[in-house]
Parts: C-alpha cells; structure tokens; sequence
C-alpha cells in the first residue's frame, strides 16, 4: 500500500473509531471538522484524495457531515491551527500532521488509547 493510501486510510480509521464514541441523535446532525496542512495534505494530487474520502464518508454516515479545512500552504498552517486553538474552535481532527506540524504543537495533541 502506497503512503499516501495508507494516510488515508489512517485518517479515515481515526474518524469512524472518534464519531463511534459520538452520542448521535437523530434529531441533530453532527459537524466534524478535519483540519489539513500541518504535513502533505496540502499538495495538489492529494487533495483530491481527502475531498472523496469526505464525500464518501458523508454518503456513508447520514447526519454526521464531515468538514474539509484545507490551509492555503504548510507556511500558513501553523498560524491558522493555533488561531483556531486559541479562539476556542479547534478542528475535531488534524491530519496528515508530518514531524515538522507535530513538534509544532508540543504538549498540545489529545492521544487516543486503544484497547
């Protein structure tokens, strides 16, 4: 499986294993949002990738509607994701994060233990 296949999949893995422990009402439908541009998501060939994974996630999960933030560029990303941070409306998830985007926010991610 290729790199970016295998982000995706990540990704992907992360999300259902985080909407899966989601309250849901049918009532009242839930907005998740996936912040990109802390590694390679900014690139143009894999934009695509994660805009589909999106629409197929959203075909798939009626009420539940997952959100794609993409930064401009890795060299906006940073100030972007703290701006969010700091005004009390983070991102549910981030990701692709590279070493560079982690290190970044130190002391900062919310680890999900498993198992």
């Amino acid at each position: 499986m290729s790199k970016r296949k295998f982000s995706i999949v990540l990704i992907s893995l992360v999300a259902v294993l985080i909407l899966g422990a989601l309250p849901i009402s049918a009532q009242e439908p839930i907005t998740v949002t996936w912040f990109v541009g802390l590694g390679t998501g900014t690139n143009a060939e894999q934009i695509a990738i994660q805009e589909q994974v999106v629409a197929d996630f959203n075909a798939a999960n009626p009420g539940i509607n997952l959100e794609l933030n993409i930064a401009a560029s890795n060299e906006t990303s940073r100030d972007l994701l703290s701006t969010l941070i700091a005004s009390g409306n983070p991102p549910d998830i981030v990701g692709p994060v590279g070493v560079s985007g982690s290190n970044s926010f130190n002391d900062q991610w919310m680890t999900l233990e498993f198992g």
